[in-house]
C-alpha cells in the first residue's frame, strides 16, 4: 500500500495548465488464496474498483492480504 501512495503523491505533483493529475490504484499481494495470476490480477482489479468508486488519489488493498 505504501507504493501506492507514493505513486499518488508522485503523479499529483505532476503539473499541467488543466489541474494536477490524480491516480487510484488497487493494490494485491501474492498469496495463499492465489492459484494463479488470473486471482492475483482479480483481486487487485476489485481493489481498483473499490478505489476509484471512493474517489480520486485512493489506494485500496486486496484482501485479504495487504500490508
Amino acid at each position: 500500500q505504501a507504493v501506492g501512495e507514493r505513486l499518488c503523491v508522485a503523479v499529483h505533483a505532476v503539473q499541467r495548465p488543466d489541474g494536477n493529475l490524480t491516480i487510484s490504484t488497487g493494490v494485491a499481494e501474492y498469496g495463499s488464496v492465489d492459484h494463479n495470476v488470473e486471482s492475483l490480477l482479480s483481486r487487485a482489479d476489485l481493489a481498483l474498483h473499490r478505489a476509484k468508486s471512493e474517489g480520486r488519489d485512493r489506494v485500496a488493498c486486496a484482501t485479504p492480504v495487504c500490508a
